[in-house]
């Protein structure tokens, strides 16, 4: 396999599962229905895996299939392809959010200024 294509995305990935499931042709649409992908996904993942000869893609009736070179391709590749570690560096907040953690150790105070002056009211005894 070569090197630039063992980076697979999830769109890659969704698509060569629901194809190896289906055992024939599968409405492009349905990618976007069941996994939210956008058009350019699909249609990237599409010519990503028709260059290598995986799949077959019918753009009158917008359907695609796995070849049987394909299936075979699916079974010996699926280590690279369903165990290679997904980055989650979109999930990670900006730096500028991240904050020190707090010390279990030290008792916690909250800062005046963000705590309503009503909630000390209520704490108040009435008189």
């Amino acid at each position: 396999m070569s090197p630039e294509l063992t980076k697979w995305i999830v769109a890659d990935r969704e698509m060569l599962l629901t194809l190896f499931q289906a055992e024939g042709e599968v409405n492009v649409y349905s990618f976007y229905e069941k996994f939210n992908l956008r058009p350019a996904e699909i249609l990237t993942s599409i010519r990503k895996l028709e260059e290598l000869g995986v799949i077959t893609f019918n753009p009158q009736d917008m359907v695609t299939s796995l070849t049987k070179f394909g299936r075979f391709w699916v079974v010996e590749n699926r280590r690279e392809i369903f165990m290679q570690k997904v980055s989650l560096a979109w999930k990670a907040p900006p730096l500028s959010y991240v904050r020190p953690r707090h010390n279990v150790l030290e008792p916690y105070v909250p800062k005046r200024r963000y705590i309503s002056s009503e909630f000390f009211e209520a704490l108040a005894p009435k008189i």
